[in-house]
């Protein structure tokens, strides 16, 4: 079995002891801490690392899609709130308001009827205020 020497980053030190722990042997170079593995296991690491980054990037790219579907959505909304506004700006001509408080006396057309600007549509009769003529 070949053995192969990988520089790993020193995390912490207690005492002057390295805390970092693998299975393996750890050897002191001049130039920093060294770890004893063998490329078996260093070739499964990277393959390990290798799948991982393909998940990211693939997590990434659903992350991605799942934003564009938001701002589509956004949009979608902001048109169907525009639409309800014209909604209820046209169900407002529909409403018929009298100047006064009154009863209605006769009503000129039945429901459904599309009604004409300047049309008579109802009489109201102010009862407040009757005025009545002796006749002799």
């Amino acid at each position: 079995m070949k053995k192969v020497l990988i520089p790993v980053v020193f995390l912490g030190v207690f005492l002057g002891v390295a805390l970092l722990v693998f299975h393996g042997q750890w050897r002191q170079r001049t130039s920093g801490l060294y770890y004893s593995g063998t490329i078996e296991a260093t070739e499964s690491n990277l393959a390990e690392g290798m799948a991982a980054l393909r998940q990211a990037k693939d997590d990434l790219r659903k992350i991605e899609i799942t934003r564009r579907g938001v701002k589509v959505a956004e949009a979608r909304l902001g048109a169907a709130q525009a639409a309800l506004h014209v909604a209820e700006i046209y169900l407002e001509y529909t409403r018929l308001r009298a100047p006064f408080r009154g009863i209605v006396t006769s009503r000129n057309i039945e429901p459904g009827e599309v009604v004409t600007p300047g049309r008579e549509v109802i009489s109201i009769a102010d009862l407040s205020v009757v005025e009545l003529n002796r006749s002799s």
